[in-house]
């Protein structure tokens, strides 16, 4: 029952997507009454724990425990019934046996109650007949109007007007007041999280555990997190988005109100991508999908708890601050793993300025002066000692300080705290790593000069990355995609798609030249393709394009031809036609293509998500494809800028970049090809499933894509009826 996780991509609410109005939420995190149902005169029930805990909370308003026998329950009277209330209920509460949750929420809607918090397991995450209570939890709350957290999570939690409502051990504590919102699937980590950031000097402002999201989901949250003055940053743990596109939205609201976004992802899935008619769906894995979103919307990603919460709390105390880290280490072996640590944390390191590097320069006794910097360079306890931290803190490049330090005897450590406290001056924060932690008198005497210890060094470099990521707004590259341009189909007036249209709403993937001449009008560049009814049809085609030529013969519903053996290279001669369509067999028809020679093949593809929409994905091509499966993914939609940045570090981009790539062209040529092909994403919108064009071959005739297979939502949706 402790909020067990349970991916929400297949239908997340349990049945069509509810288009209501987002909620105010604001009853929910400060309700004026709570009921709690079948309180327990058991101490140890859940139910009597969440009462006792929202008592002891220091909840102020009304509270009505439900129980038939009992007549008071921690010192409020019980009632028998949500009838028995002759007042308006906020929100109620029940954690109760599965199979008596839906009557119980149906008295709760029928009397009512603006939200209902679900604690009980037994829905989506336990099979079948857990599924169909959960799709009908969605239907009370679609037709009564009532909206419903959970089920199958363990509460809400509020500190401005006391609401601990759940029973987590968390739920027991007092909260300190901050401006951090915890947005979570999961609720059974919630005191580990609340520890941790109140270790790092962090406040909460709500937290909520959104279980199955049969109603509300992580979404619905944040919105609420994003319009909360009291909110400034949002730590969100969470399993899977129900919609990319609308999470997009909500982080560019955040940021354009400073506020900061940090998400831990986890748990992915690859099931059912080896059935996909698609190269694409196969290729990009549900967490570089992830990965794609969260960097195009400029959030800062994390991949542990220690992590998430510690960059919560350094963001609610300093705010984003952009710039790089300066660090100090008491030793050689120290500064390098704090270098190594950085790097793989991609914390940017600030590069010394001129002054900076020569008044370090002056004062050091041997070895060189760096970033990270050594201090044994400058001789223990010698004068110059309590200036190198306040010359690097005030370093223009600097934005965070950061000093690895391990334990030592009084006599080492108070100039060495009087040195950092010397650089508290620069106003800049000031973090000080203890790998593996310190005595608790050491430890405090640190804590004393206002310098937060941290014993995790990757998650100590996590959070000095979100403080000092660069992918916020005003700080990143444009993110704005380029302007839809309509394209123009044959015979229709300028900005006409609608015969465009009508060949993507087919129930079936469409056939490779179908495929190729739907792209072309979207400046993607096509091989010449004859499309031949006949034998001898194809024989004048080979006429006509001229020795060698493809051949290949198409099947409607065939997508791979190749595994087929309906691909065949270098014709020359009638007879080879002749032959090779013997071998083909029965077909819808036959196309012929020139040769076309390349020094790099390259997949493009388009992939839909249930929860994130249209993927970009650019890879490898050919043989390459599947083999090594070298692929970039993007969210659509995604600035040239941000697709070139990503390119240039994956193999294609190092390939046609590199110093024997002998036609710079080329590169430029192929951003516009994948800009074609997200405009043609932009253009067919909820119209396509998935778009392979394998490969785009590369070479002296530029860049041509001789194989393309477009499959239309409708075939997708189709075939899945099927299954």
């Amino acid at each position: 029952m402790e909020g067990t996780l349970t991916s929400n991509t297949n239908n997340p609410k349990g049945l069509t997507m509810d288009d209501r109005a987002q909620p105010d939420l604001s009853r929910l995190f400060a309700p004026k009454s709570v009921a709690i149902f079948n309180v327990s005169s058991d101490p140890g029930k859940l139910s009597r724990i969440t009462l006792r805990n929202l008592k002891n909370g220091g909840f102020t308003g009304a509270v009505f425990p439900l129980n038939t026998t009992l007549e008071h329950a921690e010192g409020f009277r019980c009632v028998r019934t949500l009838a028995e209330v002759n007042e308006p209920i906020d929100v109620a509460f029940m954690a109760i046996p599965a199979t008596a949750t839906i009557s119980a929420a149906r008295e709760c809607g029928a009397a009512g109650v603006k939200f209902l918090v679900i604690g009980s397991a037994g829905f989506g995450e336990s099979g079948d007949e857990g599924a169909a209570r959960q799709r009908e939890l969605a239907h009370i709350a679609q037709t009564s109007g009532m909206r419903i957290v959970g089920p199958n999570c363990n509460g809400i939690y509020q500190t401005r007007h006391p609401l601990a409502l759940g029973f987590n051990t968390g739920h027991s504590r007092r909260m300190p007041v901050g401006h951090v919102a915890l947005l979570s699937h999961s609720g059974a980590l919630f005191d580990t999280m609340a520890t941790i950031l109140r270790r790092h000097g962090g406040g909460l402002s709500f937290f909520v555990s959104a279980g199955n999201e049969a109603d509300l989901d992580l979404l619905d949250y944040l919105e609420y997190a994003v319009s909360d003055p009291n909110t400034q940053v949002v730590a969100m743990l969470l399993d899977a988005l129900s919609d990319g596109n609308r999470f997009r939205r909500l982080v560019q609201r955040a940021h354009a109100l400073g506020k900061s976004v940090v998400v831990l992802k986890i748990g992915s899935s690859q099931s059912g991508a080896e059935a996909a008619e698609a190269h694409c769906s196969r290729l990009a894995s549900p967490d570089a999908a992830y990965r794609a979103l969260f960097a195009q919307s400029g959030v800062c990603t994390v991949n542990s708890i220690e992590s998430l919460m510690t960059a919560a709390a350094l963001l609610s105390r300093f705010g984003h601050v952009g710039g790089g880290l300066g660090a100090l280490s008491v030793s050689g072996a120290g500064a390098a793993l704090l270098l190594d640590s950085a790097s793989r944390n991609r914390v940017p390191m600030a590069v010394y300025a001129p002054h900076t590097q020569a008044a370090l320069d002056a004062r050091r006794m041997f070895s060189r002066v760096g970033n990270p910097t050594d201090y044994g360079a400058f001789g223990a306890m010698r004068s110059v000692f309590s200036e190198v931290p306040a010359l690097i803190a005030a370093d223009p490049g600097v934005t965070v300080l950061l000093s690895l330090v391990h334990s030592m005897n009084d006599y080492q450590r108070r100039p060495y705290i009087e040195a950092l406290a010397n650089a508290k001056s620069a106003g800049k924060p000031i973090l000080v790593l203890t790998p593996g932690g310190l005595e608790a008198d050491e430890r405090a005497a640190y804590e004393a000069e206002g310098f937060i210890c941290l014993a995790d060094t990757d998650a100590a470099m996590q959070a000095v990355n979100a403080l000092t990521y660069p992918g916020y707004p005003g700080e990143a590259q444009d993110r704005a995609p380029r302007q839809l341009l309509n394209p123009s189909a044959p015979g229709a007036g300028a900005g006409d798609t609608s015969e465009l249209r009508a060949k993507l709403c087919r129930d079936r993937p469409l056939s490779e030249p179908e495929s190729l001449e739907l792209l072309s009008y979207f400046a993607i560049p096509t091989v010449k393709t004859i499309r031949c009814a006949t034998r001898d049809e194809a024989v004048r085609a080979l006429h006509t394009l001229g020795a060698p030529v493809v051949l290949k013969g198409v099947r409607l519903g065939v997508t791979h031809k190749t595994e087929h053996g309906l691909v065949k290279i270098g014709i020359h001669q009638k007879a080879e036609v002749d032959r090779v369509v013997s071998d083909f067999g029965s077909v819808d028809e036959l196309i012929v293509q020139p040769m076309i020679e390349a020094d790099l093949e390259v997949i493009l593809g388009l992939k839909r998500t249930d929860d994130l929409s249209l993927l970009l994905i650019v890879g490898l091509g050919g043989i390459y494809t599947e083999a090594l499966s070298e692929v970039v993914v993007f969210s659509v939609p995604a600035s040239i800028a941000q697709i070139e940045a990503e390119l240039s570090r994956s193999p294609v981009g190092k390939i046609m970049n590199s110093a024997r790539w002998s036609r710079p062209g080329d590169y430029p040529a192929l951003l516009e090809v994948i800009d074609g092909l997200q405009n043609f994403a932009l253009w067919a919108a909820d119209d396509v499933d998935a778009v392979d064009i394998n490969p785009l071959r590369i070479g002296s005739n530029g860049l041509v894509a001789v194989d393309a297979l477009v499959v239309p939502r409708s075939a997708h949706l189709k075939a899945s009826s099927k299954d």
